[in-house]
């Protein structure tokens, strides 16, 4: 677009989450599309005393993850991919912004932080998805006034409901076709993702692929994840795999599971799909968002390892359903590019700041003198 903008994309901190990843590719696209972006991250208190015993495995998790990295075995840091600058901050003002610069809240956690920044700028948030069981912290991160933007249309009912009085415009998130595709011709397992958040739902995802284990003794199980894994999932775990990892796990399962209480917009629904998966997952925003239920995936009830289970082996048994599932999702992730995604946030961004400039908040956006 002629007249690029200039925005900030403000981050709780540095990890590997799905957050910081799309975070990432966004503003990585919208650079190669001519703005000035960057993204500004809290710092992290890196040592907190929790007793000695946790302070100690803390210490041990970091000096192993430090070795590995080091010898490329694991990969945890999306920010080590941004084509933009990266600042850290303790406290946002710390930062200098441009008159009228738009500053993007990513997430809960740092939009109160960003609605009380005392700048001349233009303030936006942009919801990938809430945490259950917070309702005031929700409330206070989402409602109001503050122009919004959300990865999925099937959020802004709940945006309403804590109290968000600005229009929200939706602006998904984006798949790399030369990251994602088939890649494997030893198709035959399972596979899924973990994490100890309740929102990942861990207890079913330890029930259900112990339970195909069992029924399903020569059928491989795949599980990656952030995190330590549990000792039920740990001899065919993966933790912080490469995004090439990532793509042989998916590529190696006739079914993906996806098994979360709650999701914004489940990017491994799509990279799953783009691999050439039939994908199962319970029933949460993100897979409502993405899969017709019985055209590009199954979907069930969350929660139910039973559930997750029979239409597992389902799928396993039934090659003619579990095909037709996988060429509907090729035709799905057609419909998801990053490409569609930045220009979706200029058309949004651009509105936003008109309707700033022209309610005398701020200058409107800053521009690329």
């Amino acid at each position: 677009m002629a007249g690029g903008l200039r925005m900030t994309f403000v981050l709780p901190g540095r990890n590997r989450s799905g957050g910081n990843r799309v975070t990432v590719e966004m503003a990585n696209e919208l650079h190669r599309r001519g703005h000035v972006v960057r993204i500004a991250c809290r710092r992290a208190e890196r040592w907190a005393w929790r007793g000695w015993r946790s302070t100690a495995r803390t210490a041990m998790d970091a000096l192993s993850l430090l070795l590995q990295r080091s010898r490329g075995r694991i990969y945890d840091d999306w920010l080590d991919e941004s084509l933009v600058p990266v600042e850290e901050f303790r406290r946002l003002t710390e930062l200098r912004f441009a008159p009228g610069e738009i500053v993007i809240a990513v997430g809960s956690f740092v939009a109160e932080e960003v609605m009380s920044l005392d700048r001349d700028v233009v303030k936006v948030r942009y919801c990938h998805g809430f945490q259950d069981g917070h309702e005031e912290f929700m409330a206070r991160a989402w409602g109001g006034p503050v122009p919004t933007l959300a990865v999925s249309a099937l959020l802004i009912p709940r945006l309403k409901a804590y109290g968000c009085q600005a229009s929200v415009a939706v602006v998904p998130n984006g798949i790399r076709p030369e990251q994602y595709f088939p890649d494997a011709t030893d198709r035959e397992g399972v596979g899924t993702v973990f994490g100890s958040h309740p929102a990942k739902d861990p207890e079913t995802i330890i029930d259900v692929m112990a339970r195909i284990g069992e029924r399903r003794p020569s059928v491989p199980r795949f599980v990656f994840g952030p995190e330590p894994p549990p000792r039920e999932l740990k001899p065919f775990y993966w933790r912080y795999p490469s995004v090439e990892v990532t793509r042989r796990l998916y590529s190696k399962s006739l079914v993906w599971l996806v098994c979360s209480r709650s999701e914004g917009f489940c990017l491994p629904i799509l990279e799953a799909m783009a691999c050439g998966c039939a994908v199962v997952s319970t029933d949460h925003a993100g897979a409502r968002s993405l899969i017709t239920a019985g055209h590009n995936g199954l979907v069930v009830p969350t929660g139910d390892a039973n559930a997750l289970l029979a239409s597992t082996e389902l799928l396993l048994d039934n090659a003619v359903k579990r095909e037709e599932l996988v060429r509907n999702g090729f035709e799905t992730v057609r419909q998801y590019s990053w490409e569609a995604a930045a220009v979706a946030m200029e058309v949004a961004l651009t509105k936003i700041c008109g309707g700033a400039a022209t309610s005398g908040h701020g200058r409107g956006c800053g521009s690329m003198e």
